[in-house]
């Protein structure tokens, strides 16, 4: 593979990994209902979902009592925190 074919084949990958990491995050919430988000965050934890609250930068925030007695959040679609 010459120089010039193993660049432009960096710059094809660059481009199109750049195009999924630049889709809005708003778009992970509108694939996924409330009710999807709690059913995650209850499998996740075992608990029992309290309240669900879509975040303005992307996916929800789930309220959860868990079954030692704590509330927790936990956050569901996005990459950031769960």
């Amino acid at each position: 593979m010459t120089y010039y074919q193993h660049w432009l084949l960096r710059v094809c990958l660059l481009f199109c990994l750049s195009i999924g990491l630049c889709t809005p995050t708003s778009a992970i919430a509108q694939s996924l209902s409330p009710a999807q988000a709690a059913e995650q965050a209850r499998a996740q934890t075992g608990g029992k979902v309290l309240k669900v609250k879509r975040k303005k930068e992307g996916g929800y925030r789930v309220k959860v009592l868990m079954p030692n007695g704590q509330v927790r959040n936990i956050y569901i679609g996005k990459n950031k925190r769960k």
